[in-house]
């Protein structure tokens, strides 16, 4: 694992995981290992999508649409009811 070069993913670590390039957020990586389950989808999304939140990493949400997906999305693309 690599720390990414992206500053959209500060405190993320660039790696693969089953041959897809993806990224990790460090907090869940100790000596080069998953601590955790780790899912990397990030989830699509369109202008009105409600989603359920479940977790804050930095700057991403881990969250559900309303069709069951789950996955990663930028915290600035969502806003607060």
């Amino acid at each position: 694992m690599d720390k990414a070069a992206d500053a959209h993913f500060l405190h993320w670590y660039a790696c693969t995981i089953e041959d897809v390039q993806t990224y990790v957020p460090e907090l869940f990586v100790e000596e080069g290992c998953l601590t955790r389950d780790y899912n990397p989808t990030e989830l699509a999304q369109e202008v009105g999508d409600i989603l359920e939140l479940h977790e804050i990493v930095y700057a991403w949400l881990y969250a559900t649409n309303a069709e069951g997906m789950t996955g990663w999305i930028p915290a600035e693309a969502v806003v607060s009811l």
